[in-house]
């Protein structure tokens, strides 16, 4: 009975150590297994024959030892998981904050095409393991600006890398007309390595390209940061400047004002306008397109 006891005194301490430590409520939860079997034996310390006591002692330490081994495994990833969230944060502390906003100078180049019907699609079903919308059918015509809405997770992004190959259709088809020429922008910041600077990313992609050209309206003390560190607006540059710089005649582009000021958005908003060539543009700022879009529809119900 006493060991019983000192038993329950041991793993209630083990048990408010791992409560005190543990980051989640799983972690806190398994710490109780430990006292719940150490509890088990003080009771049946009273009410066993002497026979069977031992034996049932003997399982109870074996499944003790087994469930602090796992108490133990989980402390350490709890301290894995808030190290990596620490890491997080310091890196979003390192992000270089929007300073003294200067307008960017945005032109999209044009390539020509003859073709007056640019994109056909005809019963096309996108999605990943099933489709996120009904069966769309539509036609864009040549410089039509086309803005698609639709409330967030619908499948507008899905549609958008349907249409530029990065993810098969379900069902249905879609054809492209012959010269045409894709520029796509999508809206999520990744970058294929992080630890390059706006300068390398451009000078690798455009080598012929002068200093000032690459620098891509960065601020000059940020432009030999990993791309990573500087805040959203000025990496959602870097990536517009990629695109002036390729010629295209269509131009796909996903929530491209996200992260950018008013003044980077009136300057995108003047470069679409100017451009000689076609636009689809997904897009829940309604003041952004409302005066230069030909067409604004809803996903769930296109067909144009």
């Amino acid at each position: 009975m006493l060991w019983s006891s000192l038993n329950v005194v041991v793993m209630t301490i083990l048990f408010m150590y791992m409560v005190n430590k543990a980051k989640c409520a799983e972690t806190r939860k398994l710490a109780l297994v430990p006292l719940a079997t150490a509890a088990v034996e003080l009771l049946a310390a009273g009410l066993l024959r002497p026979g069977l006591y031992p034996a049932l002692t003997a399982l109870l330490i074996a499944m003790r030892l087994v469930i602090i081994g796992c108490c133990v495994a989980a402390l350490r990833r709890d301290a894995a998981m808030a190290k990596s969230r620490q890491k997080k944060l310091d890196k979003i502390e390192r992000m270089a904050p929007p300073t003294g906003l200067t307008k960017p100078v945005i032109r999209f180049k044009s390539t020509g095409i003859t073709a007056q019907r640019i994109l056909e699609v005809k019963d096309l079903e996108v999605g990943y393991y099933y489709p996120l919308l009904p069966k769309l059918h539509f036609v864009l015509e040549q410089n039509q600006r086309v803005v698609i809405t639709g409330f967030n997770g619908i499948g507008k992004s899905t549609l958008l890398k349907t249409l530029i190959g990065e993810i098969s259709p379900i069902s249905g088809s879609f054809e492209f007309a012959r010269n045409v020429v894709i520029g796509y922008y999508e809206q999520d910041l990744k970058w294929d390595r992080e630890g390059q600077t706006p300068l390398e990313i451009i000078t690798e992609a455009f080598p012929k390209l002068s200093q000032k050209q690459t620098r891509c309206g960065v601020k000059a003390e940020h432009v030999l940061q990993p791309i990573t560190t500087l805040s959203g607006g000025e990496q959602s540059r870097v990536k517009l400047c990629k695109l002036t710089l390729s010629p295209c005649n269509l131009l796909i582009l996903d929530e491209p004002t996200n992260h950018l000021d008013y003044l980077a958005k009136e300057s995108l908003q003047e470069a679409l306008q100017d451009f000689d060539g076609t636009v689809i543009l997904v897009s829940h700022e309604a003041a952004f397109y409302r005066d230069w879009a030909d067409k604004v529809v809803e996903i769930e119900k296109m067909g144009f």
